[in-house]
């Protein structure tokens, strides 16, 4: 599913906060937005020379009108307060669409989406390019009510929201997969796609193993070049009872949870 990249100068259309420490941007660049997959992501520069150093991978949360990105940031460091600072008609490098994205789902298969906090993004991208309705069930883990913003958003309201917070202050308190196990142990989807925090995506990946589910996992790993020159994001795999690496940039960051040595990653 990798599609053609290409280093785009992008127009800020739109920014805002919402959620906890999150900035929703919306950026005009055509020739990204009309190639994008879910799951895809884009690496951004908001910055003359040299400091920070990297470009920051951001995942694409979604397509406006083909012509522009969607994307929620995260707000944790000084690369991200940069490129969220930016103001409405000002311009941001991209290199994108990068990395291999969701598979479609098949005609008649029941896709579940399971997020944990901006995991959200590349879910809310597959509901919008696939038409994900609501007999798709979209499982939200967050920590607090601060997140659950996101589960306002649109698009995500379109499916059977399903919300936890780890301090009960909205939805069912808990984690994720205290409401995922039971509904698996009822009715299991034929796939689950499931992007957020490592310990969330080895758990849901464990009970869908169990469940005889399958399950694709956007891993949400640390990006430094991109394209797999550096080596900086590799993914232990299991491979015939031996270890072997892959890389989340041009490997993934989407790969079958069955494949991943989780307890080495």
């Amino acid at each position: 599913m990798n599609t053609k990249k290409t280093s785009s100068i992008a127009r800020v259309i739109r920014a805002n906060r919402f959620a906890k420490e999150c900035c929703e941007m919306v950026l005009e660049c055509p020739g990204i937005a009309a190639s994008a997959k879910p799951g895809q992501f884009v690496q951004m520069k908001a910055w003359e020379g040299f400091q920070p150093l990297l470009r920051r991978p951001i995942s694409i949360a979604g397509v406006v009108d083909r012509s522009s990105l969607l994307l929620w940031i995260r707000i944790v460091g000084p690369g991200s307060r940069l490129i969220t600072s930016k103001l409405p008609g000002d311009e941001i490098e991209l290199i994108g669409p990068l990395g291999n994205g969701f598979e479609p789902p098949d005609k008649n298969e029941k896709v579940w989406m399971v997020a944990g906090t901006l995991g959200a993004a590349p879910l809310r991208f597959y509901s919008q390019l696939y038409g994900a309705g609501a007999d798709c069930r979209f499982f939200y883990g967050g920590a607090a009510s601060c997140d659950m913003e996101v589960v306002e958003d649109a698009e995500i309201c379109k499916m059977n929201v399903c919300a936890t917070t780890e301090d009960g202050s909205a939805g069912q308190k808990g984690l994720v997969t205290d409401i995922l196990k039971p509904a698996l142990d009822e009715s299991p989807p034929d796939r689950i796609i499931t992007c957020g925090p490592k310990g969330m995506m080895k758990a849901v990946a464990a009970l869908s193993a169990a469940a005889g589910t399958k399950c694709d996992v956007s891993l949400d790993c640390f990006m430094a070049c991109g394209f797999g020159a550096c080596m900086g994001c590799a993914v232990p795999i299991l491979d015939d009872g031996g270890k072997r690496y892959l890389h989340a940039c041009s490997d993934g960051p989407v790969f079958d949870s069955a494949v991943i040595d989780w307890e080495a990653l």
